[in-house]
């Protein structure tokens, strides 16, 4: 599921053509649902099951779109049931704070750019994370979001930096101050593989790592 953050849409999936609707989701449109519902046959789990098992029956592989419409599902059982605010975005906020942390290490550790489609995979997570982006501030989620995605946005920054010169990649480096060095290191093994923006000499990692280690590590 949070793999379609690095998944590019093939062109018969057709992401935008109803890329407006998903980001502008009024979850109060659900609310006219309940009335089709007869009262004792109300359930919370068996609804949810019937959410999961649509998307499960998909032919294909989740995109992005997929994890917004999966979102708009459960944010209209919310508002049906009358799930108050808060206990929203606590819901949430753990959502997030372990989906970023998933992403993290997909792109630092698991990944192997070898054995991933020929796509961009630095250019694929961006174009998905700015929808996200776009969806949780229409939802009202913004704040949440921009909070506990700031080490993969940080990340992403970094990968897309301009880098000419080791004083560059350490400045860049100071930026990204989400990532330690340890990560970096592990990071830097696959770089030339990740379609990056820029290309690093062996003795400028070297010391970037240093650098890390003393400025990031303090940090995480």
């Amino acid at each position: 599921f949070i793999d379609s953050f690095y998944s590019q849409p093939n062109s018969s999936d057709d992401i935008f053509k109803d890329l407006n609707s998903i980001i502008n989701f009024d979850p109060s449109s659900h609310l006219e649902d309940i009335n089709k519902i007869q009262p004792d046959t109300i359930s919370i789990q068996s609804m949810k099951r019937n959410y999961l098992d649509k998307f499960i029956a998909k032919q294909r592989p989740p995109i992005i779109s997929d994890v917004m419409h999966c979102f708009n599902e459960w944010l209209g059982l919310f508002c049906m049931f009358q799930i108050n605010t808060s206990f929203t975005a606590q819901i949430f906020l753990r959502l997030f704070n372990y989906m970023c942390k998933y992403l993290v290490d997909k792109i630092i550790i698991t990944i192997n750019p070898d054995h991933e489609n020929e796509h961009n995979l630095v250019d694929t997570l961006k174009s998905n994370l700015e929808i996200f982006f776009l969806w949780s501030e229409s939802q009202g989620l913004e704040p949440i979001a921009n909070k506990y995605f700031y080490p993969i946005s940080k990340l992403l920054e970094f990968l897309l930096a301009k880098i000419e010169n080791l004083k560059d990649l350490k400045t860049a480096i100071t930026q990204c101050d989400a990532l330690n060095s340890q990560q970096f290191s592990s990071l830097f093994n696959k770089w030339d593989r990740l379609h990056t923006k820029s290309k690093l000499k062996q003795e400028w990692k070297n010391e970037a790592i240093e650098h890390a280690r003393m400025h990031n590590d303090t940090k995480n």
